[in-house]
């Protein structure tokens, strides 16, 4: 149901781009997009850092686009959210000792420490990969090849990634198993 929740206003989006403009399509965003962590709120689920902070960047960056009639600000908010992710998986083990792969998943599987610390860096590189690839397609392509982008690659990709993962971690969790 998660799932299905967070992509709801991706999808609403896509329509309002497909029927008017990017413009209405930040609107959409910029409206949809804040009530993800709300209905988490409200349904008593953990509030997602990651849905707030791409909230407040849709929010800041979308009044940009709005404002100065420039789409290239709400196209570089992928880049800056998932710069700040890469740097946050990447840089809080050092910083604070704090793994924020271990953070997030520990209760839905146990790993070892050394495969928490490869976890959480598998997600700093993906996210920085994720930031170079959409700075490259909003400054390389056209406004309307970077949304389709946005929506079918960069979703994929991420898809893909969270699978590969749980592969991953099924194959760690049965060699743990194993071992016992």
């Amino acid at each position: 149901m998660q799932t299905i929740i967070d992509f709801i206003p991706l999808l609403l989006a896509l329509f309002a781009y497909k029927q008017y403009d990017i413009y209405a399509a930040t609107i959409v965003l910029m409206v949809t997009l804040p009530l993800v962590p709300l209905w988490q709120k409200l349904a008593g689920k953990p509030v997602s850092q990651i849905h707030l902070w791409s909230a407040g960047l849709v929010i800041i960056f979308g009044t940009a686009t709005l404002v100065f009639r420039d789409p290239r600000f709400v196209m570089m908010k992928p880049t800056i959210l998932y710069l700040g992710m890469a740097l946050a998986f990447a840089g809080l083990k050092k910083i604070s000792g704090l793994n924020l792969a271990e953070k997030m998943f520990s209760s839905a599987f146990d790993l070892a420490p050394r495969e928490w610390d490869m976890l959480a860096n598998a997600w700093a590189v993906f996210f920085g990969c994720m930031a170079v690839l959409n700075f490259f397609v909003a400054s390389r392509f056209s406004e309307s090849q970077w949304f389709q982008f946005k929506v079918w690659g960069l979703t994929g990709l991420t898809l893909l990634f969270i699978v590969v993962q749980s592969i991953w971690i099924a194959s760690k969790a049965q060699d743990e198993a194993g071992n016992e």
